[in-house]
């Protein structure tokens, strides 16, 4: 798979799993510099780029700094293997001392050989030749000290799909607040237990940016309908614009206000669900939404409309999610860091039975008053709060380790299956 033009891509810096987004269109800011990004089109996910001067330069690599390339800057020319679990190692860490004085090279000479426009590789050797302890450290040493220089001086990064996990990888490491701290391993949990599949109708209320929302879409593949719920004046929904969805996977998204809760819930309560399933807006499809397009000299000029953005605010949007509502769903999915009781209880009502619930919060104080509500009211069995434990690990040639810094938690996810009580 190739990267599109005007598509939105993530740029992994390092591999410390710094990342961000960017897209694929003229200008867009690296290392600091404005530098044109269009010879990113047609090129495969996966690939490494350097930026060498003011343009980018693909790099035939497997990883972004090798760590097992110790001999390339050594300047004997010996090929060495990589170290293992049994070798044994050479040099002496215990008499050094950081003074800073090891380094012949001065810090205006370095930088005079970076405005020179001398390749990171250069510099690199550069300071191996120049240092006086080189030789003397050990190899776990020599490997720390040229992956921090490599990092400082190779400007490379690896061009990575934008998907839901890559999204939320990038969120969670950047601006976690914004995602109320999901974790990849808590969005996928999350999307296990809905039920979501092709073809079901789900009622959803999104408040972390339409991170689960566009996820949602990329599972469903344009068949279904979602709608996404919003508090306020409009959406936000900005993750969704990042997925690179397709026209039929974003139709099927349908904005709407929870004001549009009320009524639906008193009419259901009261007369039941719609059963009439050949109603005229249906057998239209997604293309209800768009309103025709006048012809001639006086039509408006083009304009990109996003269905997933407009709020629902059209006469027949609004014709076709009182419809919605008022059928009823397949699966229920509240994730935001609002409290999710309100919604809870006027949105279960909606839900046909066996549908499944699930409600994603940062607090279990929060999942804990909407796990007593349904447990008391008889709405929901097989009830569960549960909370993802996910560590990474470092695994190197004769070592590994846990991270050092992580984060405590990365949400609660309560989880449950909607019954009928009428009977009971």
């Amino acid at each position: 798979m190739s990267i599109a033009a005007d598509s939105m891509v993530v740029v992994v810096m390092n591999e410390d799993r710094s990342a961000h987004t960017l897209r694929v269109t003229g200008k867009q800011k690296l290392f600091k510099k404005n530098v044109d990004v269009t010879c990113l089109v047609g090129q495969p996910y996966g690939c490494i780029f350097e930026l060498q001067g003011d343009s980018l330069v693909r790099v035939v690599e497997n990883e972004l700094f090798n760590e097992n390339d110790l001999t390339e800057f050594q300047g004997d020319g010996k090929e060495e293997a990589a170290p293992s679990a049994s070798a044994s190692f050479k040099g002496d860490n215990r008499n050094f001392t950081d003074t800073n004085t090891a380094q012949k090279m001065s810090p205006k000479e370095i930088l005079a050989l970076r405005k020179s426009g001398v390749k990171g590789e250069d510099i690199i050797q550069k300071l191996v030749k120049n240092s006086e302890t080189w030789d003397k450290k050990t190899d776990f040493a020599q490997e720390k000290y040229l992956k921090r220089k490599k990092k400082k001086y190779l400007k490379r990064f690896r061009i990575v799909e934008a998907t839901p996990l890559t999204l939320c990888e990038v969120y969670e490491s950047k601006s976690r607040d914004k995602i109320c701290a999901m974790r990849p391993d808590t969005l996928s949990h999350l999307l296990s237990h809905s039920g979501v599949s092709a073809g079901c109708r789900v009622l959803m209320f999104d408040g972390i940016l339409g991170l689960v929302v566009g996820a949602v879409a990329s599972r469903m593949a344009g068949e279904g309908v979602i709608l996404a719920l919003y508090e306020g004046q409009q959406p936000r929904a900005e993750v969704i614009d990042f997925l690179n969805l397709d026209a039929e996977s974003a139709a099927i998204i349908q904005p709407a206000s929870t004001v549009e809760l009320g009524p639906a819930y008193k009419d259901v309560t009261e007369k039941g669900f719609y059963s009439d399933k050949k109603r005229k807006l249906d057998e239209m499809g997604p293309e209800a939404a768009i309103p025709p397009v006048p012809k001639g000299d006086h039509a408006p000029p083009k304009k990109v409309t996003k269905p997933y953005m407009k709020g629902g605010r059209q006469h027949h949007e609004k014709i076709r999610i009182r419809q919605w509502l008022r059928e009823g769903f397949h699966s229920l999915i509240i994730a935001s860091r609002f409290d999710p009781l309100p919604v809870l209880k006027t949105a279960v009502p909606l839900l046909h039975p066996s549908a499944p619930i699930v409600i994603y919060s940062e607090y279990v104080e929060l999942l804990t008053a909407c796990f007593l509500y349904l447990q008391s009211n008889n709405l929901a069995v097989r009830l569960t709060i549960s909370e993802n434990w996910l560590r990474w690990f470092q695994t190197l040639p004769g070592r590994e380790h846990p991270e050092n810094f992580m984060r405590s938690s990365g949400g609660f996810v309560l989880t449950g299956v909607r019954v009928d009580s009428t009977g009971l």
